[in-house]
């Protein structure tokens, strides 16, 4: 017996096909935060043994998820399927993060082989077929015992030999044998855009030679400017399959029925995330309740059959199918009214305006999501705009989550700061830099390691990016609708000039009321550079009109500095000190990043307004922050002391503890917690429940 199970969120859709008796299953699609969301629903990755990949989002998820795993336990559980496009993708990628020695390919001829799988691409279309085994007839015994055949002596010989005689008649085991059960076909078509085509004989190469054909069609992550044109472009795929399948049953010699359902972005909050929220967000008021997803744009799907979020199809031993937790469009409008009214709640009270940045936590996970934390991310917004540090992997969804109508305002985004290679603190940047081009954003600045480059390149996405230097400074500028970025190293300068058209209403940022970005909407219209040759800078998929002579004029606003230094992790990680200025007052953020203590952070960040430190261990642990060049909690508060900064929050906490304890002169972080200047807020409650809900899931 098999059943189809529909995951999924607003990234994304998956489709996991699970033989019922060994719980593996084959996982076609997937989407950012897929680690985070198998663990919150109790999905064990170790059963996965086939995953498909259709496109390239798809392939983040996938090496973070899946390779996690096999890389904890040292051995590969999980194989995978994609189109030569992809795969070549994957290696691009993959070698830019590391980490593909777990990630082989599967083969249909193997012995231990679960099911037929292939994958193809055609037209903007990515077909993936799978053809299940069929379970083999069984013996009735019920058949047998009508005929006089029903002790163990006589059902031995039967099976034995493959005959009986009785009474003078002579039975073989084939009489009584059930019918072999033919599991349907399962085909996924994955829609990578709204420009596609299907052919009759599109259709013919997957459904002939089959009785019955299971077809879920979905969209490709990152695939649409927006879920209007995502829901149409669905329904239209779907009405054209339709008409391809009836003009070859008109002509074919055996008549194939059909079954379609569209996979639509959605999302189940799973208990265990209701409950914490529940539980924390009353006593602990700068802690904002994450939104939940909801669907919009449903009219196009009123006439198909639309599977969401924990949908599933069994598929009985009667070749019968039950279809459970369809979608019903009445149901989600009603919950749609209700976000609506918090939303325009939450707007009505956001009319306060702020003179320095807030920072907004996204993730404060140490090497991989959990249930309420996810992997590294700080955001720092104001009516300036928006700063990311580090930029793990679903970011995208975590800007999404603080904001109103989970539509973060991504033309806000100024610049990406990553401080080193490692896969959670950098995979969501490919995600998050796609939703700023789609928003007119195509000037990101993004400091990391140069191994990014050819990724972001592959992928098509604009941004200038910066190679981290310990030596560079950076200092942004502005004039009216014109951007000056000045990057000074020890023996080369880089002046940007970035000229934009800029649409913006008088806005207030206001995380703790879902407003964390300024209305802004901006296009590039021309890029300047004095130099595109210098070497810690690329601009990636943008063009540049060189001026040899360009400089910063006088009379301009600062509106950044920054600055780095060497950080004592892996080779080139950093430490990075943000200033931001409003009124030419500067406010100061400095995020250590991964490090072991270090007394040059101490100094970079000398009387900083907010030090951000990470302490991956509690004391205990002191040999194995060693071990791995991280700080413990005691650690960082060190650095802090030293620091003379003003407050301190710890990040990138392991996930081995439920909570840890933070001594009073500091903070602890969590996903969704925003910090406001001068707003000093007792966390002392905040521990006790932390401590209770601990103990409650022990």
């Amino acid at each position: 017996m098999y059943q189809i199970a529909i995951n999924s969120t607003e990234g994304g859709t998956a489709l996991r096909i699970i033989n019922r008796t060994t719980s593996n299953y084959i996982i076609i699609g997937g989407f950012e935060g897929m680690q985070r969301y198998m663990g919150r629903h109790k999905i064990k990755s170790s059963k996965a043994q086939v995953i498909c990949i259709c496109s390239e989002y798809e392939i983040v998820p996938a090496i973070s998820g899946m390779l996690t795993t096999a890389m904890h336990e040292g051995k590969r559980h999980t194989k995978y399927v994609s189109t030569e496009k992809i795969a070549r993708r994957i290696q691009e990628v993959g070698m830019g993060i590391g980490n593909l020695e777990f990630f082989g390919k599967y083969d249909n001829k193997c012995p231990e082989r679960i099911a037929d799988v292939c994958i193809e691409e055609r037209k903007g279309l990515v077909y993936t077929a799978v053809t299940l085994p069929n379970k083999k007839a069984s013996f009735n015994v019920e058949k047998a015992a009508e005929k006089g055949i029903s002790s163990k002596s006589d059902l031995a010989t039967l099976n034995k030999t493959g005959r009986i005689v009785k009474e003078g008649v002579e039975y073989f085991v084939d009489e009584f044998r059930n019918k072999e059960i033919k599991y349907p076909k399962i085909v996924v078509i994955t829609v990578l855009s709204e420009n596609y085509s299907i052919s009759v004989e599109d259709i013919q190469s997957f459904i002939v030679g089959n009785e019955r054909v299971e077809i879920f069609i979905r969209g490709a992550p990152e695939g649409f400017r927006n879920t209007q044109i995502e829901h149409k472009t669905l329904v239209s795929v779907e009405k054209e399959i339709k008409c391809k399948v009836v003009l070859h049953n008109k002509t074919a010699k055996t008549i194939t029925e059909v079954a379609q359902y569209i996979l639509i972005k959605s999302e189940v909050e799973a208990d265990c995330v209701k409950d914490f929220y529940n539980k924390i967000c009353p006593v602990y008021t700068p802690l904002i309740r994450p939104r939940v997803y909801k669907l919009c744009h449903t009219k196009y799907l009123r006439n198909s059959q639309v599977l969401i979020d924990q949908s599933f199809i069994n598929y009985t031993g009667r070749n019968e199918l039950t279809v459970h937790n369809q979608w019903k469009r009445e149901v989600l409008l009603k919950d749609n009214d209700i976000e609506t009214a918090r939303n325009s709640s939450a707007t009505n009270n956001s009319n306060l305006p702020i003179s320095k940045p807030h920072t907004v936590f996204l993730g404060t996970a140490a090497a991989v999501p959990g249930v309420i934390r996810n992997v590294s991310s700080i955001l720092i917004t104001s009516q300036n705009g928006a700063v990311l540090f580090d930029c793990g992997e679903d970011t995208g969804t975590q800007l999404n989550k603080i904001s109103i109508q989970n539509r973060y305002n991504y033309a806000s985004l100024n610049m990406i700061i990553l401080t080193h290679r490692h896969a959670d603190h950098v995979l969501g940047t490919l995600s998050v830099l796609n939703r700023c081009n789609l928003a007119g954003n195509s000037a990101v600045i993004v400091f990391g390691h140069k191994c990014l480059v050819p990724a972001l390149e592959k992928y098509g996405t604009s941004c200038i990016f910066v190679q981290n230097r310990a030596d560079l400074s950076v200092q942004v500028y502005k004039k009216e609708h014109t951007e000056y970025i000045c990057i000074s190293g020890k023996r080369e300068r880089l002046v940007i000039k970035i000229q934009q058209n800029i649409y913006s209403r008088t806005g207030t940022v206001d995380p703790l009321n879902y407003k964390p970005a300024c209305d802004i909407k901006k296009a590039i219209l021309q890029i300047k550079a004095s130099c595109n040759a210098v070497s810690f800078a690329d601009f990636i998929n943008l063009p540049v009109i060189v001026e040899p002579n360009l400089s910063c004029p006088e009379a301009l606003t600062l509106k950044y500095k920054l600055s780095m230094c060497s950080a004592l992790h892996i080779h080139e990680s950093y430490s990075f000190l943000l200033k931001e200025y409003a009124d030419n007052v500067a406010y100061s953020v400095a995020y250590s990043g991964d490090t072991r203590p270090n007394t040059k952070f101490a100094d970079l960040s000398f009387g900083a307004d907010l030090m951000v430190h990470e302490g991956t261990f509690e004391e205990e642990e002191y040999i194995q922050a060693q071990h791995t060049m991280h700080s413990t909690i005691p650690e960082a508060l060190d650095i802090f002391k030293k620091s003379k900064a003003c407050e301190l929050f710890i990040t990138h906490i392991s996930q081995r503890y439920k909570t840890v304890a933070v001594p009073d002169e500091g903070n602890l972080a969590l996903d969704y917690l925003v910090h406001t200047p001068g707003a000093k807020t007792s966390q002392k409650d905040l521990h006790m429940a932390l401590l209770e809900w601990a103990e409650e899931k022990e």
